[in-house]
């Protein structure tokens, strides 16, 4: 197989998957709701926060789900395209592979980790909305959901707690972030999976 089949997946995995974070749902449901650009208010940041200050408790709702939900997109996507172009097997059924934990091959989670920072990617700088968009906190939070429930419960808690005591969101997404490469580590190591140390890396990322 030649290098550049074998690259093949990899790419078209990064490229379908960075278009699908350029949809950016914050720009969308503000000027379907409120007939404004959501980057012209506020922080100007194209995310669920700056939404509900400025759009309403609905398109912020929406933006929520829908933003996270690209991740989840982005790895479907790319499970696809592995199933199809590559001869890495993924012989789980799509819904087995998007909700699979206590894995230790390193390729299924390479291949997670490259949908999701490539959507990422395009999350905050989106191809069809002048390179101008959000922080991608949902998009991140949707990866860790699907890669390991248990590290994004941990992110999510440590988010809230950092509410309650700063009342700054943008501090406290900054430190669940921060917790997530140390979180997956742990879990790793506890799972006595070999990958650990790279599997923790892809999530520093």
């Amino acid at each position: 197989m030649s290098i550049l089949v074998a690259c093949l997946p990899y790419v078209l995995t990064a490229l379908a998957s960075y278009l699908i974070g350029s949809i950016s749902f914050a720009i969308i449901f503000t000027k379907i709701f409120s007939h404004t650009d959501i980057r012209e208010h506020g922080s100007g940041n194209a995310g669920a926060t700056n939404v509900l200050r400025t759009a309403g408790t609905v398109p912020a709702i929406l933006t929520f789900i829908f933003d996270m939900l690209k991740a989840v997109a982005a790895i479907s996507v790319a499970w696809l395209i592995f199933r199809y172009f590559s001869s890495i097997t993924l012989d789980k059924s799509l819904t087995g592979y998007l909700f699979a934990v206590n894995e230790h091959d390193l390729t299924h989670y390479l291949i997670k980790y490259l949908a999701g920072l490539a959507c990422f990617v395009g999350h905050i700088f989106p191809v069809y909305f002048s390179f101008h968009g959000g922080k991608g906190v949902l998009v991140t939070a949707g990866l860790m959901l699907i890669i390991d429930w248990r590290v994004f419960l941990i992110g999510i808690t440590i988010f809230v707690i950092m509410v309650a005591v700063t009342r700054i969101v943008s501090v406290s997404s900054m430190t669940a972030a921060t917790s997530l490469p140390i979180s997956t580590l742990a879990i790793q190591l506890l799972l006595r999976n070999p990958s650990a140390v790279p599997v923790a890396l892809l999530a520093a990322l």
